[in-house]
């Protein structure tokens, strides 16, 4: 487990106005599980090894270039490091979430954070929703700032309902940034909204105002009179529908594109001459590149491989992109795409310098649901499994709900339990995307129906196979992912232990509590939240259960997580007995969120995970690390 969490982090590219200069920056773990970023100068053309420029003793959590210079954020303070290689301090950076540059190098979009309620204990009154949000024990809103020329300067930017979390856009000279206002609405909700932020004045204007329709900001068009976003389509009782669009940012008016292409694109930046859109989306358990064509709407896939692709950067002048790229198996790593040239074969940059091996197979299975729809998904057998030694199961659905299996996730990886000698199936079911619109229509407001349905059947056609120990078989799952572990462990017999990270149980509770309880409102009707909570299930449980929460999670708040431990305890088949023993664990993480972020409670998680599957499935001893456990009145937590 050190060995994984110590692998190195691909943190992300910065690339200069000219194109010029890219750089990369990668975190390497310490013994005193701080990280510590290297930065490193990349080849655009990708033929030279990259080149350290500088090691911080620290983390550098933001970098961007202006004016020819690289602008950071390391270990908390906001300096320069200027081409000759001297490093100059401007200021603390402790508050600042993110750095954007400009397209004309020329200025940075500084973009921090503030909480309400610093005087009195924190206390804070409030008129609206959220009390809590973003996995923060106080509400932060987003701050912005410009910085030019050395000097850093406040935007007063009227009212504090920015969201952080869709983005902020300048236009080419920062003078207007395009993102989303939360309003209050109806019903304690509130409501999304597309603004225009004058940087120089701080005044809003409002260019959409959400109906039933949310316009997440986008890219700027090269002639900065209009923007690229995407629409987001919430009608109660019918599944959500994610296009594109083009705003008009002077009007606000909205035209379509692509709108015959059944994917949820995301815009992700302008080609030179501003007649190409550069967009990623999710397509059968990959996440590839595309280029939209803004007068045909015509789209073309660049990227043919199973991989994910995130944060690209276009080339100010030519028809290229970087961009990170990474797989169920190999994490994030930099690489060029010659646009012009796609499909292709993206070229390495060099960064991270060496990827993990790990030890076993992938394979790809389609299995056909009982209603005849094929489901993608990839099963990692360990080099022991063989039809003389079967390995048991782990059947890993993902979150979301609408998400896919495409990439890599550091605390959601098969590979420390292949490791162990477990099998993992990881599969699309309903609601999944990147299958189409029909695919998520499925699933949608059916949380216990067609892709509990869909688990079952994958999981019965994988168990069929003869490597695979059918009697030894387990459900893990986070977030939406916890929600089905929970469901499947009340509503079936084809697990023997389930795992369920940050599980909502109450979906009648959980809707009104969650961070965005308008659009949860509209993705289940209240006629049949009871009917597919866990928690009115909970008699029917009779195999063991891990539960794991975060205690500063906003988006399943823990209180979900600790009603389920609690009834489990009270009132499941397993329910504590007289000596106050429970097969049942709860693992409890103060200070993570919805996800887990930290080395520390990274290790927590995986050691738990590891161990209960290794008493639930393996059959050996149960032994948690010393640091896990806990004593009440002499008996074991």
């Amino acid at each position: 487990m050190d060995d994984f969490v110590g692998l190195p982090r691909w943190r992300g590219m910065a690339l200069s106005h000219d194109g010029a200069r890219l750089v990369g920056v990668v975190d390497h773990l310490g013994k005193d599980d701080r990280y510590r970023s290297e930065l490193c100068e990349l080849d655009p053309f990708a033929v030279k090894p990259p080149r350290t420029l500088f090691e911080s003793t620290g983390r550098i959590s933001a970098f961007c270039f202006a004016q020819g210079d690289l602008h950071l954020v390391d270990d908390r303070e906001l300096v320069v490091l200027e081409t000759s290689g001297r490093r100059r301090r401007l200021g603390p950076g402790d508050a600042i979430e993110s750095l954007v540059p400009t397209a004309d190098g020329t200025r940075i979009i500084v973009v921090g954070s503030s909480s309400q309620g610093a005087g009195l204990g924190g206390a804070a009154l409030h008129r609206n929703t959220p009390i809590l949000n973003d996995d923060s024990e106080r509400v932060r809103h987003p701050t912005l700032s410009i910085l030019e020329n050395g000097t850093l300067r406040r935007i007063p930017v009227a009212g504090t309902g920015l969201v952080a979390k869709f983005g902020f856009f300048p236009d080419r000279s920062g003078r207007r940034v395009l993102a989303n206002q939360r309003r209050a609405g109806e019903r304690g909700e509130f409501r999304i909204d597309l603004v225009l932020i004058e940087t120089d004045t701080g005044e809003i204007t409002v260019l959409h105002q959400e109906d039933d329709v949310r316009l997440l900001a986008g890219p700027f068009a090269p002639g900065g009179t209009s923007a690229a976003v995407q629409a987001v389509r919430l009608t109660a009782g019918l599944s959500e529908r994610r296009s594109l669009a083009i705003v008009d940012t002077a009007t606000g008016n909205v035209s379509p594109l692509a709108e015959n292409w059944d994917r949820w694109g995301k815009p992700e930046g302008w080609l030179p001459g501003g007649q190409h859109l550069l967009v990623s989306a999710d397509e059968a358990g990959s996440s590839p590149l595309f280029l939209v064509s803004v007068h045909s709407s015509g789209v073309m896939r660049l990227t043919d491989d199973d991989c994910a692709y995130e944060q690209p950067l276009v080339h100010p002048t030519e028809e290229v992109a970087f961009a990170v790229r990474a797989t169920i198996r190999v994490p994030a790593e930099s690489v060029r795409l010659d646009i012009c040239a796609a499909p292709q074969q993206p070229r390495p940059l060099g960064l991270p310098a060496t990827q993990p091996e790990f030890a076993g197979t992938v394979t790809d299975l389609w299995i056909p649901a009982r209603d005849g729809v094929e489901i993608h998904g990839r099963l990692m057998l360990p080099p022991t499994a063989t039809e003389d030694n079967p390995a048991p199961l782990v059947v890993w659905p993902h979150g979301g709900p609408a998400v896919s299996w495409a990439g890599w996730r550091w605390a959601r990886s098969p590979w420390p339990l292949v490791a162990r000698g477990t099998a993992v199936l990881m599969p699309d079911i309903a609601m999944s995307t990147g299958y189409g619109q029909a695919f998520i229509d499925r699933g949608w407001g059916d949380w216990g129906g067609a892709p509990f349905r869909d688990l079952l059947d994958v999981t019965r056609a994988v168990t069929a196979r003869p490597d695979i120990n059918a009697g030894r078989v387990a459900v893990v799952g986070t977030s939406y992912g916890g929600y089905l572990a929970s469901w499947a462990a009340a509503n079936c017999d084809d697990f023997h232990a389930a795992v369920a990270h940050a599980p909502p149980w109450d979906l009648e509770q959980f809707h009104t509590v969650t961070d965005d309880p308008a659009g949860f409102r509209l993705r289940m009707d209240a006629g049949i939240r009871r009917g597919h909570s866990p928690r009115w299930q909970v008699n029917n449980i009779r195999i063991p259960m891990l539960v794991s929460q975060g205690g500063r999670d906003t988006c399943v708040p823990r209180e979900q997580a600790l009603a389920q431990w609690r009834d489990l305890l009270a009132q499941s088949r397993l329910a504590m007995d007289g000596e106050g023993h429970s097969a049942h664990r709860f693992l409890y993480l103060p200070y993570e969120g919805h996800r887990i972020s930290s080395v520390q409670a990274t290790r927590a998680w995986y050691h738990a995970l590891l161990t209960f599957l290794d008493t639930h499935l393996h059959g050996r001893p149960e032994r948690y690390p010393s640091e896990l456990t806990a004593e009440h009145d002499g008996e074991l937590a």
